[in-house]
């Protein structure tokens, strides 16, 4: 398997939350979750530090073959959980974490593991394009944003709407009923979206953070459209693709979110 990777910051000014690391049988891409700064994560490392502890912990668990996606993802979070454990309240809402997407080639097979919201586009060999994804933070988060939009924005009844729905998200992260993200439980790993293939049903596969992601968010670009973008002109004309959308809406009145730029990080794979 032959992977190109690209990992870029959204500001250069803000340390990098995304990570990316392959080896000849297996990719990765973790996004960490941001949060407000005022939250009180209970962590004294942060963010960056979490994916920068977890990547290169997963990549070692899930070249072992003996071990499922599932089972390496899970092996890693409790790993890194150890190394900050005496540190840090690990059993806050807003400790660190991250999502996940994962790729490996296992002699004549591929598995995939999706966690949150990263993605893997599989390329069959006929040119269809599959995505996997993970879509239960995008539900909430939808109903959360509906809440919110029965308000004129600005006014005190939309700024609480929003308030309360970033509580809610807090309250439903790791939880039966929300969703699930690699953090301090290792039992997250169960919850991802996982699978596998025959190795000769697929010609390459992509994998991208939410970040690398949002030409397809913004409807600019369907899964399919992004997977031959990345084949055509690789991932770095991807990611300043998203650059340049991102640019056209500096004012985020166009497409809405908290970032101007966000991290964006695209693994593309041949097989």
């Amino acid at each position: 398997m032959r992977v190109s990777l690209v990992c870029e910051p959204g500001d250069p000014a803000r340390p990098n939350e995304d990570f990316a690391a392959a080896s000849h049988q297996v990719a990765l891409v973790l996004d960490g979750a941001g949060l407000p700064p005022e939250l009180d994560t209970g962590c004294v490392h942060g963010v960056a530090w979490y994916v920068g502890a977890l990547g290169p912990r997963l990549l070692a668990r899930a070249s072992d073959p003996a071990l499922s996606l599932a089972g390496a993802l899970r092996a890693a979070i409790a790993e890194v959980a150890t190394l900050h454990a005496g540190s840090c309240d690990l059993s806050r809402p807003a400790t660190p974490s991250a999502t996940a997407a994962v790729l490996r080639e296992r002699g004549g097979t591929v598995d995939y593991l999706v966690l949150c919201d990263s993605v893997v586009l599989l390329e069959h060999t006929d040119g269809a394009v599959a995505a996997v994804t993970d879509d239960r933070l995008e539900r909430i988060a939808a109903r959360v944003r509906a809440a919110a939009a029965q308000y004129p924005p600005g006014s005190p009844e939309h700024t609480g709407a929003r308030a309360e729905g970033g509580r809610e998200l807090l309250r439903l992260r790791n939880a039966e009923d929300g969703f699930w993200v690699a953090a301090a439980r290792p039992e997250a790993a169960d919850r991802a979206v996982t699978g596998s293939l025959p190795a000769g049903a697929l010609r390459r596969a992509t994998l991208l953070t939410d970040g690398a992601g949002r030409l397809h968010e913004w409807g600019l670009l369907s899964w399919t459209g992004v997977q031959a973008a990345v084949a055509r002109s690789g991932p770095a004309a991807l990611v300043a693709a998203v650059r340049a959308a991102e640019a056209a809406d500096a004012d985020r009145t166009r497409h809405p979110r908290g970032k101007r730029c966000d991290d964006a990080t695209v693994a593309a794979c041949e097989l």
